[in-house]
């Protein structure tokens, strides 16, 4: 019975695997770009108002880079079969 429900979330979250880690690539690597831009602005043009929007935006990268890597070790935990799974990080 635990091997159903492990099937029952395993395949439909390894067959979005991909587009999760697509998205949250996407996400996480615009926040990081975006986030020095903000605090050089909010350094030079001196507006305290700016160090806050790049804080949030630091801190939602790392929560996609976290994200990303937990996905994975769900998947890894959820096999349903006896075989070793590898799943590239």
């Amino acid at each position: 019975m635990a091997r159903f429900f492990k099937s029952l979330l395993f395949y439909p979250l390894f067959f979005l695997r991909g587009i999760v880690r697509l998205v949250l690539g996407i996400i996480g690597g615009i926040c990081l770009l975006v986030c020095p831009l903000l605090a050089a602005i909010a350094y030079f043009e001196h507006a305290p108002k700016l160090w806050y929007p790049a804080g949030v935006l630091l801190v939602l990268a790392f929560l996609c880079f976290v994200l990303r890597m937990s996905y994975a070790l769900i998947l890894l935990k959820l096999n349903p079969t006896d075989t070793i799974l590898t799943l590239d990080l």
